[in-house]
């Protein structure tokens, strides 16, 4: 069960937005409750926006925003021989979303939406969802790359990442679908440009923070 919220405006146009970030729905509003503005604009606008709290997120932390990654310290293949690394797990409950979503007859469109730590689960997830439905997908890279992985705790640990051309190589499966990518360098991104150019896809990219401002800029600015 992945826990989840959806909120839809009076004049909904068919349009949800698929919003997941490394804190969880609570992301989506401030420390009143109330919304915060960026996903207050989508919602006048006419699209619904929907959050969950992926595993190790939200609800499943301890109250303090923690969440205690349990491997084996004698052998980590006894962790992961039985268990999805927690990344692929994140990713796993990500796909569950976007299912539920497609399952609904009022969702026309899906627009993908990965910010914080969110940002990369969402990139790798866009490559195994396929293309029916989902327009637009806009993430923070936050420079990530597996290069970086360096103990069988992090929670970003995916076996044989860099065997298939790290975060930009896997990445890659999105092709042709538009992607637009934030924190992230022309350099670290240089298998997935290559394989845009081959397939025209709409790639985009930028080096700065993908803030919540710049995500309404992005979505909203799509439909123009």
């Amino acid at each position: 069960q992945v826990p989840l919220i959806a909120i839809a405006p009076a004049n909904y146009n068919g349009t949800a937005v698929l919003w997941l970030d490394g804190s969880g729905k609570q992301h989506l509003f401030d420390q009143s409750g109330a919304l915060i503005p960026a996903a207050t604009r989508l919602l006048e606008d006419g699209k619904s926006i929907v959050s969950a709290d992926l595993f190790g997120t939200g609800e499943f932390t301890d109250g303090n925003g923690n969440f205690p990654l349990d491997v084996n310290a004698t052998y980590p293949g006894y962790t992961f021989g039985y268990n999805r690394p927690l990344l692929s797990q994140r990713v796993h409950d990500i796909l569950t979303v976007v299912a539920a979503a497609r399952a609904r007859d009022d969702i026309r469109q899906i627009d993908l939406v990965g910010t914080g730590a969110a940002g990369a689960w969402v990139l790798l997830a866009r490559g195994l969802t396929g293309d029916d439905r989902i327009d637009r997908t806009v993430v923070d890279l936050q420079h990530f790359d597996f290069s970086k992985v360096s103990d069988v705790t992090d929670p970003m640990l995916l076996p044989a990442a860099l065997r298939y051309g790290n975060i930009g190589g896997l990445a890659a499966l999105a092709a042709p679908a538009p992607l637009a990518i934030y924190g992230a360098s022309d350099d670290e991104l240089k298998p997935l440009r290559t394989v845009y150019s081959v397939t025209g896809g709409t790639l985009t990219t930028s080096a700065d923070q993908l803030t919540d401002d710049v995500v309404a800029d992005a979505i909203l600015a799509s439909e123009m």
